[in-house]
């Protein structure tokens, strides 16, 4: 083992703390792979290296202008299938509307008929 002790340089500047060190592994008789475990709260500045990283292609996707045919979601969509949306929408609101109409209407003239009775009764049997 060539290196049993490296020389680490501590938060307070003490350049004598103890690491312990081993033979590194050589890669191709030129890299050296150092996996080293850190706490994100800590740093660790590695001098004379060269960092090496694994280049992955990337796909390019090709992305429509904003104001294209091709990014306009009204355009993607058939005009019928929005009437086959907003019909419905709308018949339905027409007619809860129509039958809260006609719920009040009934109310109103069972309150006038009742009303009616009610001074038929007075008038009629004293």
């Amino acid at each position: 083992m060539k290196y049993p002790n490296a020389k680490v340089k501590d938060a307070e500047g003490n350049v004598d703390v103890p690491f312990e060190s081993c033979t590194p592994k050589m890669v191709d008789d030129k890299i050296v792979e150092l996996y080293v475990y850190i706490d994100a709260s800590c740093s660790i500045i590695v001098k004379n290296a060269e960092g090496h990283v694994q280049i992955i292609p990337t796909t390019t996707t090709k992305v429509p202008p904003e104001h294209s045919p091709e990014h306009s979601i009204s355009l993607k969509f058939p005009w019928w299938g929005w009437l086959t949306i907003e019909v419905p929408w709308w018949g339905m609101y027409v007619f809860l509307n129509v039958l809260a109409y006609v719920q009040r209407m009934i109310e109103f003239l069972t309150e006038k008929l009742i009303a009616k009775f009610r001074l038929f009764l007075i008038e009629n049997f004293p």
